[in-house]
Parts: structure tokens; C-alpha cells; sequence
């Protein structure tokens, strides 16, 4: 973890499940838009956040389909189901 580098000591898993539990959520990181049919919508704004998306969901719905989308002004739309 980054803060075990820089603090160049290891966290225990106290402090780093009290630390995601006191940060606020981000509007628009795997925000649930409904429950039936469950739509999250994420705002994966490069690659990586993307493929770090594809993983989420590949982890925490197994075998259930999920739509991907993404554009940028003035380039076509690009989209992919996975």
C-alpha cells in the first residue's frame, strides 16, 4: 500500500478498514442508480480506471452480463458488453 511505503511501516487491517469506512464516497464510483434492474453506474474517466471497473464487476456479479460504455466529445462512442 502506498501509506505502508511512505510511512515506511506496515498498517494493520484495523487502520485500513477504519480508513475506507470514514472516506466519503465519490459520486459516480459504482454509484447504484436501481436495484431491480440493478444499474451501477461508474465514471472510469481513463484506461485503467476501465479495466479496474471490468475487474469489480467481473468479481462481484459472476456470470451475469454487464454493459460497458464510454465516449469523449467528438469521437464516436465506443461500448462493449463483457
Amino acid at each position: 500500500m502506498a501509506a505502508e511505503a511512505f510511512l515506511d511501516a506496515p498498517l494493520g487491517e484495523d487502520v485500513v478498514a477504519g480508513g475506507f469506512c470514514r472516506s466519503p464516497v465519490s459520486p459516480g464510483r459504482l454509484e447504484v442508480m436501481s436495484s431491480e434492474p440493478l444499474v451501477v453506474l461508474d465514471g472510469a474517466h481513463n484506461q485503467d480506471a476501465a479495466r479496474a471497473l471490468v475487474a469489480t464487476v467481473s468479481t462481484f456479479f459472476p456470470g451475469r452480463p454487464a454493459d460497458s460504455g464510454g465516449g469523449r466529445a467528438g469521437a464516436p462512442p465506443a461500448g462493449r458488453l463483457f
